[in-house]
């Protein structure tokens, strides 16, 4: 992938996730993309029956992912559960990714639905920082003293 503006900016996909059959019509698709030293994990809009079905569960909830940071927070439950699912199953890989390209920041961002699992995604990993013993911490002490998260959606 190549964007011409008056210069080049390189961008490599190094992960798609698609969640395989038979998860790949309820979930949306998530892709994370490296440029320089940024990391940008996107998240696909509501394209599917089941992603609207997904944006009405608006049942508030709060994650064991920030309440130690505050306990007042809470969430859109199916943007939660979304998101809880790929931050289980993919941090492992991302952080990997991120020690490789040494990654500084990472951005989340999508479209409608994607723009709010971005949200809910930055809420995690932001929280994750405060907490010693999580992976982003380890990643932010050992490789990025000034690693940063933000989202653009």
């Amino acid at each position: 992938f190549k964007l011409n503006v008056l210069f080049t900016i390189r961008a490599d996909v190094v992960h798609f996730e698609d969640h395989g059959a038979p998860y790949d019509s309820v979930t949306p698709d998530m892709v994370a993309v490296v440029s320089g030293s940024t990391m940008i994990l996107g998240w696909q809009g509501s394209s599917t029956i089941m992603d609207f079905i997904t944006d009405v569960h608006v049942v508030p909830v709060t994650s064991s992912r920030w309440s130690k940071v505050s306990k007042e927070i809470k969430v859109h439950g199916g943007f939660a559960s979304i998101v809880e699912n790929d931050l289980s199953c993919l941090e492992s890989t991302l952080i990997k990714k991120m020690e490789e390209h040494e990654i500084a920041e990472v951005i989340m961002t999508g479209h409608s639905l994607g723009g709010a699992l971005a949200q809910v995604a930055q809420l995690c990993i932001q929280a994750a920082l405060h907490d010693k013993s999580s992976i982003w911490s380890q990643y932010r002490e050992n490789f990025a003293p000034a690693f940063s998260v933000r989202t653009v959606a």
